[in-house]
């Protein structure tokens, strides 16, 4: 039925479409019953949007963009889709004042004095698999989107410039971005 959020169904269908396998009971995954029910359609495909949604996000090559008004749950969709499919998310707010350090790392001293690097979201979500939401993209920086353009390219790698280190993502990897109009 249209009315339940996602069915074992649903999350087959989605699970199937994913190169990712999926996660049991993963430590990071949030529990579906914190998230109110989401009306959705159905679109011509037959499937419904979370459905599409979750296809595009399983199938493509790491990145994926969903715009729409302030308030519409572009984010809570995503939080549902990776809870139903348990796969750990990471999830930020761009501003204008973000600059790339704080996405891809930076060095830091520890108490002993001694310095050293300490991995941003970016390369961590990588490295792990996690999936990074970050919503309010076009409120970013240029120097954040230089910093994300060459891990959103096809088989794309995460260059961290300041230790000169290239990752090669994990498959689980995916970023998704969101934005208003």
């Amino acid at each position: 039925s249209n009315d339940e959020l996602i069915t074992d169904e649903t999350i087959t269908h989605l699970a199937e479409a994913s190169e990712a396998p999926i996660e049991i009971d993963h430590p990071f995954i949030d529990d579906m019953s914190k998230y109110p029910e989401l009306k959705t359609r159905e679109m011509p495909t037959g499937n419904t949007e979370l459905e599409e949604i979750g296809k595009t996000i399983a199938k493509n090559n790491r990145v994926a963009d969903l715009m729409g008004h302030a308030g519409v749950g572009k984010d809570t969709i995503l939080k549902v889709i990776f809870a139903a499919t348990n796969r750990p998310y990471v999830g930020i707010n761009m501003d204008k004042s973000m600059i790339s350090q704080e996405l891809m790392g930076s060095y830091k001293i520890d108490e002993d004095g001694k310095v050293y690097f300490k991995d941003g979201v970016v390369p961590h979500c990588g490295k792990y698999g996690f999936n990074l939401i970050i919503s309010e993209i076009n409120a970013a920086h240029a120097d954040i989107i230089s910093a994300l353009h060459q891990v959103t390219e096809k088989n794309g790698k995460i260059h961290v410039k300041q230790k000169d280190e290239v990752i090669e993502p994990s498959p689980k990897f995916r970023i998704v971005t969101t934005r208003n109009p």
